[in-house]
């Protein structure tokens, strides 16, 4: 007799149903005489006739939240309440309580928790039925402070002190360093930073450092120990140089710096024989006067500390130099037609002048020419051969032996008169040439093009009979140098050089829009090397010219109603090209490419106007405006998938023919996928093949990279009474759709 209700299939708890009384005492729901959980009756176990899983629950009497015992977070631990399914732990920071997570046993750890800030937890029980107990228990507790790492300490590196480092440590507000040394253990408590230098080690005893990170509530545990030193001798510079062979008078010795030292004492060591030269403060250069042109000694240093005189540090080489002996010595290899040129270089001073020598392989070298003590180059114009290799010497002039030796060639005759066309073609700049004389032996010509502040790139060689050649490759617009070489024996003769330039071309097409409202979009084919174009606008006599530095422009300046012509040039800083193709275009009003039908079997069209001829054509005169190929220039037919990989150009003799099909049958779509740009332009004719349509059907008609400009013209079928057609362009698409006939 007690009211029933059948609460259906609850997906979360498996209910299937519960009959209640109305005196409700379990979560309003009603004390529950039976119900049933997955087949089986809930469990009563205190038998007080109220399922467990409505009871309510006690709080824990008593939470421990952990304080500092942990670093990987804050552990809270309380004893387990009978009928609590999980338990909620909230934190309180001031008067604002937080929820911190659940967990479904007596324990939980807070791995959110910063290390070294106190907080305040609160748990709750919570019953299967999700309800929470009134009351909670609470505590306190905080994270302990991550062990420092990377801990590092220099060893022997200074006389006075150990460097202590480490990794810094979040929440820490200090840090503590511990010295161990047997059982002498010191703390030095400093602030926020991650280094400590220790003055009060005794030097050449080692000891051990740990390092602490502390906060108001604690310190963290020690860090891994790092063994450091202070020095108890002195430290040998770590760099030394001297120079050689650079002066005429001394050698000049150099090191660096070391630590607490108090001066350095410089020594010289010649075949095991050590000489201390002076000992300096203040200073870290020396130079030796003493020292023996053309002998080459052996230069150290040592540092002078308290503790006494290091060891030596690496020696070094180090020379004054002989009688201004040359010191190096180059001679040029092919270079010129007139000679060969001899270059050294010696200290000056110490020299009466310089004997020059010129042999033929293994022939006794010939003396051509004495010069000054102050002379270093020498040209050879008295070379008896060209492409012949010899070898050149210099040497003192007070020297009958010795000196130095290198080898060099005289380059012929090459090639002559090279030139460069400068804009006179657009498909390339065509070199001329007179070919180098028979005499001069050439094999081969080389081609050199170089670009405004670039690097010479061989275009490639030719045979020694040809003498023109058209570089295709350079980029149109750009003046660069040509250079003609001529392949020897022995090498290249010396370049000849031309400036040249490739002409541009004018952009081959042009379309104006006369579809849209806003404004006039006017798109032309990109022309390589332009830097920027001129478009001009044409209304009668009123010419208005527009720059633009990409291949397109939209003229939101344009009358509507009003017909433009419009013409581009292609530009860069050697030319302006002649004018493109022109093309017409016109801002309308408005634009609603839209045909409403009435049931008769008579289609219609819509022009770029923008007005709409519904019922003006029958089915056969649109066949025949579609397919009259003598006002076409070209048709497609697009019955399926059609690709072009673009771009894809229409113009206003063309026209296109959509069969459009079941808009749910993928297979069987009708589409031009452009990969490249499309540019619209002519006649769309769309007709149904085989289907009729119904409200809401569209179909995506063009697909492409980019759209530019609109069809002139778009002829649409027959449609039931009701209906309408209307085309637009979305960004890269083009889609036809079938609407409701606006009211």
């Amino acid at each position: 007799g007690a009211p029933y209700w059948n609460l259906g299939s609850n997906r979360e708890f498996g209910i299937v149903s519960i009959r209640t009384h109305d005196a409700p005492n379990c979560d309003g729901i009603g004390d529950i005489d039976a119900c049933v959980i997955a087949g089986s009756s809930v469990a009563d176990l205190n038998s007080d006739g109220v399922p467990d899983e409505c009871q309510t629950v006690t709080a824990p009497t008593v939470v421990t939240a952990k304080e500092g015992t942990r670093t990987d977070g804050v552990a809270l631990v309380w004893p387990t309440v009978d009928r609590a399914a999980r338990y909620k732990i909230t934190l309180l920071t001031g008067t604002v309580e937080t929820d911190v997570g659940y967990a479904y046993v007596a324990q939980y750890i807070d791995t959110a928790a910063a290390a070294g800030v106190l907080r305040t937890y609160r748990v709750r029980s919570e019953s299967a039925g999700g309800v929470l107990s009134s009351g909670f228990a609470a505590d306190t507790g905080w994270r302990m402070l991550a062990t420092p790492t990377s801990v590092a300490a220099t060893y022997a590196t200074s006389l006075s002190a150990v460097t202590v480092t480490w990794g810094a440590v979040s929440g820490a507000t200090g840090y503590k360093v511990v010295r161990v040394r047997g059982a002498e253990v010191l703390d030095f408590a400093i602030g926020d930073v991650q280094t400590y230098s220790d003055i009060t080690a005794t030097p050449g005893l080692a000891y051990e450092y740990f390092v602490r990170a502390t906060c108001s509530l604690g310190e963290s545990a020690l860090s891994v120990g790092a063994l450091g030193k202070i020095s108890s001798v002195a430290i040998p510079p770590a760099i030394v140089t001297a120079s050689f062979g650079t002066s005429l008078t001394a050698v000049t010795v150099t090191w660096s710096a070391v630590d607490d030292a108090i001066g350095y004492k410089i020594l010289r060591s010649l075949n095991g024989v050590v000489t201390t030269l002076a000992t300096v403060t203040g200073v870290l250069t020396y130079s030796d006067t003493t020292a023996t042109p053309g002998v080459q000694f052996f230069y150290a240093v040592q540092s002078v500390c308290n503790p006494g005189t290091s060891a030596p540090s690496t020696a070094v080489l180090g020379m004054v130099a002989a009688n201004a002996t040359p010191l190096s010595l180059t001679a040029t290899d092919g270079t010129s037609t007139s000679g060969v040129t001899v270059t050294w270089t010696a200290v000056d001073g110490g020299s009466t002048g310089y004997t020059i020598l010129r042999g033929e392989g293994s022939k006794k070298p010939k003396v051509i020419a004495t010069v000054g003590a102050a002379i270093r180059t020498y040209i050879d114009t008295a070379v008896p051969k060209p492409t012949k290799l010899y070898n050149y010497t210099v040497r003192l002039a007070s020297a009958t032996t010795g000196g130095l030796v290198n080898s060099g060639w005289k380059a012929p005759a090459g090639p002559s008169g090279l030139t460069a066309t400068e804009g006179t073609l657009s498909t390339g700049v065509q070199l001329t040439w007179v070919l180098a004389p028979k005499a001069s032996k050439v094999s081969a010509y080389q081609v050199w093009r170089t670009p405004p502040g670039g690097t010479a790139v061989l275009l490639g060689s030719v045979s020694k009979t040809t003498k023109t050649v058209t570089d295709q490759g350079g980029t149109p617009g750009i003046l660069y140098t040509y250079s003609l070489r001529a392949v020897v024996a022995l090498g290249t003769t010396p370049a000849i050089t031309d400036t040249g330039w490739r002409t541009l071309v004018a952009p081959a097409t042009l379309i104006a829009s006369d579809t849209l409202t806003d404004k006039i979009s006017v798109a032309w084919t990109a022309v390589s090397g332009a830097t920027s174009y001129l478009l001009t606008r044409t209304d009668g006599a009123v010419q208005v010219p527009f720059t633009t530095v990409t291949n397109s422009y939209n003229d939101t300046s344009a009358v509507a109603g009003t017909i433009y012509t419009y013409r581009v040039q292609a530009i860069c800083t050697l030319v302006t090209t002649v004018s493109s193709p022109t093309d017409t275009g016109t801002r309308v009003s408005s634009f609603r490419m839209l045909l409403a039908g009435d049931g008769a079997a008579k289609g219609g069209s819509v022009d770029s106007s923008g007005r709409v001829s519904s019922n003006s054509d029958t089915p056969e005169e649109m066949e025949e405006s579609a397919d009259d190929e003598t006002s076409a220039d070209h048709t497609w037919l697009i019955d399926g998938v059609k690709i072009e990989n673009g771009p894809f150009v229409m113009n206003h003799h063309d026209a296109m023919v959509v069969k459009l099909r079941d808009p749910a049958s993928a297979e069987d779509a009708s589409m031009l996928v452009l990969f490249g740009e499309g540019f619209l332009d002519g006649t769309l004719r769309v007709a149904f093949d085989d289907y009729q349509p119904s409200i809401g059907d569209e179909w995506t008609v063009i697909l492409s990279g980019g759209l530019v400009g609109d069809f002139r013209r778009v002829l649409l079928p027959a449609l039931p009474e009701g209906m309408s057609m209307e085309t637009e362009r979305v960004g890269t698409i083009y889609q036809v759709r079938v609407i409701a006939t606006p009211e």
